[in-house]
């Protein structure tokens, strides 16, 4: 698993950022989702390298072998905002003051929110299979509710979810795994050419939300939103 990659780990802060990175040209930063790492991007990654990217894989923090803090009462600093901060942190440990930022799942929630806090380092930004949580949360339906009951889970108080998990952590992960292997499936088949937005700054405001509400979007599996200059984000 990525053979010719170079490894390694940044500390950011309170906590270590592990990564793979292989390329030479435009810098590439891609976070993976949940209940992923970045493991994700194996087979694209090197379609990236061989396209002419640098190429960034790294975990966020809390998974696979990044640094995991104890939370704190707050839970901030597992917040996205402290999740984007590390991977800038990376990117400008690793030399790289502005890159493309490509992002599935929860790692896209962290793309979008890095883009927000830190436009003039993003030259474009690429979200798989996510919308906004306001979206998600104010147009929530029993199936949707029901499909993604470990978000609402997850999100009770110390450590309540953690004790459940501990008991049967099989029974937990294996719906998720199952999910995220149909996931990892969809992504490896993905043309890698599609994940990279045309140059150009980002603009300072993503009007994410109201992009995706004035239409109805046909169903794309993952569903790739990409920067395209001043049309802030588009479907593909």
């Amino acid at each position: 698993m990525f053979d010719g990659f170079e490894s390694g780990r940044v500390t950011v802060g309170e906590t270590e950022i592990a990564y793979v990175a292989a390329g030479e040209g435009e810098p590439v930063l891609m976070l993976h989702g949940f209940p992923q790492t970045k493991a994700l991007w194996a087979r694209i990654a090197p379609e990236l390298v061989a396209l002419g990217y640098r190429v960034i894989c790294a975990g966020l923090r809390g998974y696979g072998a990044s640094g995991k803090p104890l939370a704190r009462a707050d839970l901030a600093n597992y917040s996205f905002r402290a999740m984007a901060a590390d991977q800038l942190g990376l990117m400008k440990a690793l030399g790289h003051a502005r890159f493309h930022l490509v992002g599935h799942d929860r790692g896209a929630r962290v793309a979008y929110r890095l883009a927000l806090d830190h436009p003039a380092a993003v030259a474009s930004v690429t979200l798989m299979d996510i919308v906004p949580t306001a979206i998600m949360l104010t147009d929530l339906r029993r199936d949707v509710a029901q499909s993604y009951w470990h978000w609402f889970f997850l999100a009770q108080p110390a450590p309540f979810p953690e004790r459940m998990i501990e008991a049967n952590p099989i029974s937990f992960m294996k719906p998720a795994s199952s999910d995220g292997a149909r996931r990892v499936r969809r992504i490896s088949m993905l043309n890698s050419s599609l994940l990279i937005g045309p140059h150009g700054m980002m603009p300072k405001r993503l009007p994410v939300a109201a992009t995706i509400t004035e239409r109805r979007w046909p169903s794309i599996s993952p569903t790739i939103w990409r920067s395209r200059g001043d049309a802030y984000l588009r479907p593909l």
